[in-house]
């Protein structure tokens, strides 16, 4: 340490407070990363909780679908399920969305309180 502190141009108590500092600024990344990589954990299974259960509801559509008796009947439970999709796609966006600003403010508050390193 004392070498690299020569090294640096610093002295003494400079050379601890900026190592001090720096240990703390990798600290609040080694955080934030953590929580960001959580977050994404997060929205994969979010969407593979929609798509598992879009899959669920279309296989159930499937036999209602055989069971149309005229094109009218097809065709008004085709588009209700297009609209179900559709509908659903939007929710778990919206779900995707908040859990990702969540995960982006946590990470920010994690940088944030991190003392800002001596200049």
């Amino acid at each position: 340490m004392e070498q690299l502190s020569r090294l640096l141009g610093l002295s003494g108590e400079t050379a601890r407070q900026t190592v001090q500092q720096s240990s703390s600024n990798i600290q609040a990344m080694l955080e934030s990363t953590t929580i960001i990589a959580d977050g994404l954990q997060d929205l994969s299974g979010e969407w593979l909780r929609f798509a598992q259960e879009r899959l669920e509801q279309n296989m159930a559509h499937l036999d209602q679908l055989f069971g149309c008796r005229n094109p009218h009947e097809y065709l008004a439970l085709q588009t209700r399920i297009a609209r179900e999709n559709f509908e659903a796609a939007l929710q778990s966006a919206r779900r995707a969305s908040e859990r990702s600003t969540r995960s982006a403010d946590e990470a920010v508050r994690k940088m944030s309180e991190a003392s800002v390193a001596p200049q």
